[in-house]
């Protein structure tokens, strides 16, 4: 990269294998052309991840404040959806981060209120999804686009019409077209692999969410830790970091004080509910319609589909502290 040359294969692994068209390295992403020109290995791979997680927390922030939450509760629920276990456990995924930092700033764009300066917004939403894309992680990106669509479907503070939906939709479009350059060949190497002929069962079955391991969602490591060698993925058919969805005990001991008669709660329990359902995988019977869709039922981990609850208690957590201060306001004029 310091050279200036566009390593298509890598010979370095094994027999070698292509750099380009796998991906995950992130080879035309912009700031790891940047960070790794510039600085030592280490300090770029840390300082990518730093900015990237700051980039996922500030649009946190305000995607919350989107939803009428006070400072503290959009600060609070961003920390709680930044720094759990689903994205901590998985910093060693750089390409991962590099994805999913983006989604909040798709749903504040595609949440955007007023019809005004459309282009801009088109514009803003494919530079959003070629980044997404050149990060070389195609599973994420995917799941990040089917979450700004059910979010833009869902979620109350979306103003809703089909002339918003064909101008984000066309952002996404010309994102993916733009970020085509890794797609293309990503999609050739796929086509050469054995997963290509796997049984679709099976495959997008592997790693579910057993359902005794949601208690990781307020216990830290409950059934051992692969950083200290005491998690046996034999056991769960599983790696340990697919399966952390830690967020804490304070983040729920908040999220039970959210109250349903707001939209907001049954938004985001709603959230809760559905991405608890699809990380569970074949430990339900809807896998076997997941089983149908293209492109889904060729990845995968439904483990992954847990950001999608650690999201919505992220959203209860911040309507439980709005409610507690009211209250707490309430009674003191009391």
């Amino acid at each position: 990269l310091r050279e200036g040359i566009v390593p298509l294969w890598c010979p370095y692994s094994a027999g070698g294998f292509p750099f380009l068209a796998e991906g995950q390295a992130g080879l035309l992403h912009p700031l790891n052309w940047i960070a790794f020109q510039v600085l030592p290995f280490s300090v770029a791979y840390n300082w990518t991840l730093l900015v990237h997680l700051m980039i996922m927390g500030i649009g946190s922030i305000r995607l919350f404040r989107r939803f009428e939450y006070s400072n503290l509760s959009s600060l609070s629920a961003a920390i709680a959806f930044t720094f759990s276990g689903y994205f901590i456990r998985k910093l060693m995924f750089v390409n991962y981060i590099q994805v999913f930092c983006y989604l909040p700033w798709l749903l504040l764009l595609v949440s955007q209120k007023g019809d005004s300066r459309r282009t801009s917004r088109v514009i803003a939403i494919a530079l959003l999804v070629l980044l997404q894309t050149l990060a070389g992680h195609p599973q994420a990106l995917i799941l990040t686009l089917l979450t700004t669509f059910l979010f833009f479907l869902f979620a109350p503070v979306v103003q809703r019409s089909r002339s918003r939906f064909l101008f984000a939709s066309t952002g996404v479009v010309l994102g993916l077209v733009l970020g085509s350059v890794q797609l293309l060949p990503t999609a050739e190497l796929l086509l050469k692999t054995p997963r290509m002929g796997a049984d679709v069962g099976i495959l997008s079955g592997q790693m579910s969410l057993p359902p005794v391991y949601l208690l990781a969602t307020f216990l830290n490591h409950p059934f051992g830790s692969a950083h200290n060698g005491t998690f046996d993925s034999r056991l769960w058919s599983a790696y340990e970091w697919e399966l952390s969805l830690f967020v804490g005990i304070i983040v729920l001991f908040l999220a039970v004080h959210a109250r349903m008669k707001d939209r907001n709660t049954r938004f985001f329990l709603g959230c809760l509910l559905l991405g608890l359902t699809l990380s569970l995988g074949h430990f339900t019977s809807l896998s076997s319609v997941l089983n149908q869709i293209p492109l889904i039922n060729s990845f995968r981990i439904p483990a992954r589909w847990s950001f999608i609850a650690i999201f919505g208690l992220s959203g209860l957590c911040a309507q439980g502290i709005d409610n507690l201060t009211n209250d707490i306001k309430v009674n003191s004029q009391r």
